[in-house]
């Protein structure tokens, strides 16, 4: 059985606390209270972030850190036309 790491444990929490509405679109993340709420370096908060945003859950802006990403109309759009792909092939399967 492999063990996850320190930043997949920290992905993992910060990818739940967004889903679960404890970060709310659109709130920034002040890296060094996070990474001392999570008890962990801000090297691994920085690299867990880095995977969020390419999940496109967080946004990095210089100068600004990090957001909680928003989902804005078109976003919406294209969730619904994947949605209806993706339940027209699980029920032909």
């Amino acid at each position: 059985m492999q063990r996850s790491s320190t930043v997949d444990l920290i992905t993992a929490q910060l990818r739940n606390a967004i889903y679960e509405g404890l970060l709310l679109p659109g709130s920034q993340l002040h890296e060094t209270i996070v990474a001392q709420q999570l008890g962990v370096s801000r090297g691994s908060l920085r690299e867990s972030a880095q995977r969020l945003v390419q999940d496109g859950l967080l946004v990095a802006r210089p100068g600004q850190g990090l957001k909680v990403a928003t989902v804005g109309i078109d976003d919406l759009e294209s969730l619904y036309a994947a949605r209806l792909v993706i339940e027209g092939a699980a029920l032909r399967t």
